[in-house]
């Protein structure tokens, strides 16, 4: 893709323009990254990359169906500015009417603010304002039929408050992690030494230990839930697309040379649910089997 016009008929240039304006926005807002949970995994100046795949599992509908996901990330972070580009791909029979009305390609883009101030102390404070557009592919291909429905305003304000070898976190967050926009309490408290470190937070809890110098074990439980503002093939109807779920997940990192990183780990995907517009236009409220898959998360200190 070329980010420009060419020559072009000039009656359709302002539509065609529009369109080559949208893609490549998003083509430059997915080298960028919202990878901190609510304020609970800052890591600043780093690129990431995250490809994810799950085995099929069922939807149980009046007419149960089989779906298979695979999703990827690119995430960046600094300082003062986070943004990213998240992909999930849903594969599921067509033909089926309990099945979404939309395609099953859904795109979360997000860019914003953030920062940290920290007092002599040692008490800080992290925030974030993070607009996010959530959409399906053919509404990002069709700019004509965006709405604003599709934005949102997602954030963090967190406190940290240190006490001996522990540090404690109280706050708020907005984001769609239960599955809905909502905005829910941050608490925790973490703990860090040279050997290992423990975070036991909601909505996002870690254990990683060092194994020796370059490799590390990690065990990681998050909130994982999405929502995506849809358009329904016919590119008529919109509707939202509510996807709950809570990921556990563990697996070794090993540190690449001096400023990389590599994950690999083994996931469980559990207590999902599905809440859509279905093809035969009823609201479909759908629990999903559990499933195991895996990923790839490679990290770059910048």
């Amino acid at each position: 893709m070329v980010c420009g016009l060419g020559e072009i008929d000039p009656v359709s240039m302002n539509q065609l323009a529009l369109k080559n304006l949208l893609a490549c926005l998003l083509v430059l807002l997915s080298l960028e990254h919202a990878m901190a949970a609510c304020g609970l995994d800052r890591q600043q100046d780093s690129l990431d990359l995250a490809y994810a795949e799950r085995g099929a599992f069922i939807a149980s509908t009046s007419n149960p169906y089989t779906i298979e996901a695979v999703s990827t990330g690119i995430y960046w972070q600094s300082a003062n500015w986070q943004a990213s580009h998240e992909y999930l791909a849903l594969e599921y029979d067509q033909d089926n009417d309990f099945t979404p009305a939309t395609s099953g390609d859904l795109h979360t883009v997000v860019t914003g603010i953030t920062g940290k101030r920290t007092s002599a102390s040692g008490e800080s404070l992290s925030m974030a304002l993070l607009p996010t557009l959530a959409f399906s592919s053919n509404m990002g291909k069709n700019p004509d039929k965006f709405k604003l429905d599709a934005f949102r305003l997602d954030g963090h304000l967190v406190a940290s408050y240190p006490a001996g070898s522990l540090e404690y976190l109280i706050g708020v967050c907005a984001s769609t992690l239960t599955g809905e926009y909502e905005v829910r309490p941050v608490a925790g408290v973490q703990y860090r030494s040279d050997a290992w470190s423990a975070l036991f937070a909601y909505p996002a809890s870690r254990f990683e230990t060092l194994l020796d110098k370059n490799t590390s074990l990690f065990v990681e439980w998050r909130l994982a839930g999405r929502q995506w503002h849809v358009l329904d093939e016919a590119l008529r109807i919109y509707s939202d697309f509510n996807y709950e779920a809570q990921l556990l997940s563990m697996g070794l990192g090993f540190r690449l040379g001096g400023e990389g990183r590599l994950q690999v780990r083994v996931v469980h995907w559990q207590q999902q649910a599905m809440h859509y517009l279905a093809r035969n236009a009823s609201r479909q409220l759908v629990e999903l089997g559990d499933v195991t898959g895996w990923m790839l998360h490679y990290s770059h200190k910048l």
